[in-house]
Order: structure tokens, then C-alpha cells, then sequence
């Protein structure tokens, strides 16, 4: 049985789902532009309903969670794209 991920380029979306507790299984980074982020949502199922809300403008967070987090998930990215460089 596949494992079913939800993914998104979306920088915004992974930041919101990661400040209300979702965990990152994975971050891709596809080309120098472009990194998808993976949420495991087998193991976390409403995440699909909370990218709707986030669509909707229903989706509540901390402000200062989401831009500590935004900050930290950039970090990441960066550090992914450096070892994509790298090989």
C-alpha cells in the first residue's frame, strides 16, 4: 500500500500547516527556483481540510509561531538547496 503524502511548493502552506503541528516528512528541492514540501497524511489526515481553510481565509495561527517557523522552514530550504548544489 502507497503512502498517501500531501505536497506543496507552496511556501506559505507548509509554514501554516507546520505552526499548527503538522510534521514535515520531507523537503525536495526540485531545482534552484522550486522546493516541495511532503506531510505525511496518513499520519496527520486533516491536513487536506486545513489547506482549505487556508484557501478560505478560516485557517487561524500564531502570528509569531508562523513567522519563527517561516523563518526556520527557510533555513531549511536553503540548507536543501546547498546540498543539491553540492552533488
Amino acid at each position: 500500500m502507497e503512502k498517501l503524502i500531501y505536497e506543496t511548493a507552496d511556501l506559505n502552506i507548509a509554514t501554516a500547516l507546520l505552526t499548527l503541528g503538522k510534521r514535515i516528512v520531507g523537503i525536495n528541492p526540485i531545482n534552484p527556483n522550486r522546493v516541495v514540501f511532503y506531510f505525511d497524511v496518513e499520519v496527520q489526515p486533516e491536513i487536506p481540510r486545513l489547506v482549505e481553510n487556508y484557501w478560505s481565509n478560516k485557517l487561524l495561527v500564531n502570528p509569531k509561531d508562523f513567522v519563527t517557523n517561516r523563518r526556520d522552514l527557510l533555513s531549511q530550504v536553503h540548507e536543501s538547496k546547498r546540498q543539491m548544489e553540492k552533488n
